[in-house]
């Protein structure tokens, strides 16, 4: 239908890559980098240091876009949907999400001339999931649980409810 999952998938490229890269970029202690890269956007940095993480940044999200179009490519029978959303941590890093959004990355992997990329929040699903009740979930990383909790109830009977 509509409203309907089509598709997930996992590649070996995460959070913990970008802080390595905004490290090593930098020349920092990870734990370090992990802040900058947390807090990106939302703290002021000295010039340096920030244009120096906004490289490093740049170069993990081409890389991340590489495995991205592989994963989808790798599967001759995968159709790309008008809409892709961006959960868990790493979603957070918003610029994963403009990037996709300014780019045809694409376009080797449909004909549509525009795709949005949106950052999905576990507080977008949590009230369809939690009728009378307002759990405290909150961001992209959280969006495994509430879907998890939906999976629940639909295999439990109808008088459990």
């Amino acid at each position: 239908g509509g409203n309907t999952i089509l598709f997930t998938g996992q590649f070996d490229y995460g959070g913990n890559d970008f802080t390595q890269v905004i490290a090593k970029r930098i020349d920092m202690p990870f734990r370090d980098a992990e802040t900058i890269k947390r807090q990106w956007g939302e703290t002021l940095l000295p010039a340096k240091t920030r244009d120096a993480a906004a490289e490093a940044i740049a170069t993990a999200v081409d890389l991340w876009l590489e495995k991205l179009v592989n994963l989808c490519g790798s599967d001759d029978r995968f159709l790309l949907p008008e809409r892709v959303f961006l959960l868990g941590g790493g979603a957070r890093l918003r610029t994963i999400a403009e990037v996709m959004n300014s780019r045809p990355w694409y376009s080797d992997l449909t004909f549509l001339e525009r795709l949005d990329t949106q950052v999905l929040d576990a507080e977008a699903l949590a009230p369809s999931v939690f009728r009378n009740s307002t759990p405290l979930l909150s961001g992209p990383e959280e969006v495994a649980l509430v879907a998890l909790a939906a999976r629940m109830r639909q295999s439990v009977p109808a008088a459990v409810h």
